[in-house]
C-alpha cells in the first residue's frame, strides 16, 4: 500500500495493491516413480524450503501421484 510492502490483504485499497513476485527455479524431471526424497531434485527441495519459510510451518509430507506408494515422507 502507497509502496510499502505488508502481509495482510487490505480489502479497502485493492486497487492500490500491487503483488509481490518471486520468481523460483523449476525442474523438469519426472517424480512419479520417486520412492524417497533422496531422489528429489535439488531445486524441488529448494522450492519446499522456500514454501516452509514463507508459510512458517515444516512440510513432512510430498505426494507424487495418487497411488499411495507415491507419498513421500520427509
Amino acid at each position: 500500500i502507497d509502496g510499502k510492502i505488508t502481509n495482510t490483504f487490505p480489502f479497502e485499497a485493492t486497487k492500490s495493491v500491487n503483488p509481490v513476485y518471486t520468481e523460483i527455479p523449476g525442474w523438469k524431471t519426472n517424480m512419479t516413480n520417486m520412492l524417497s526424497a533422496e531422489e528429489f531434485p535439488p531445486k524441488f527441495m529448494n522450492y519446499l524450503h522456500f514454501l516452509e519459510d514463507r508459510l512458517h510451518v515444516p512440510i513432512e509430507i510430498v505426494s507424487v501421484g495418487p497411488d499411495r506408494k507415491q507419498t513421500i515422507l520427509l
